[in-house]
């Protein structure tokens, strides 16, 4: 729904909001003693943060696109 352009702002909160628990959950690399798994699980965890911020800036940012369209009309 959100590469469709249909509820964008719906389909990125709906794709964010298992993110978070997950990241949480599955990458909590500050619970790990072995260095090597503790920087592999980091990366993840800012992988998805990353992922969480584009979503919600997706979810969030305004429509400029359309705004421009407007303004030149």
């Amino acid at each position: 729904m959100l590469a469709a352009v249909v509820l964008p702002r719906l389909a990125a909160m709906a794709i964010a909001a298992p993110l978070v628990p997950t990241t949480l959950a599955g990458h909590a690399f500050w619970e790990l003693e072995d260095p090597m798994a503790r920087k592999l699980q980091r990366i993840q965890f800012h992988k998805n943060a990353a992922l969480i911020g584009g979503l919600l800036y997706a979810a969030l940012a305004e429509n400029r696109g359309a705004h421009r369209a407007a303004q030149e009309a």
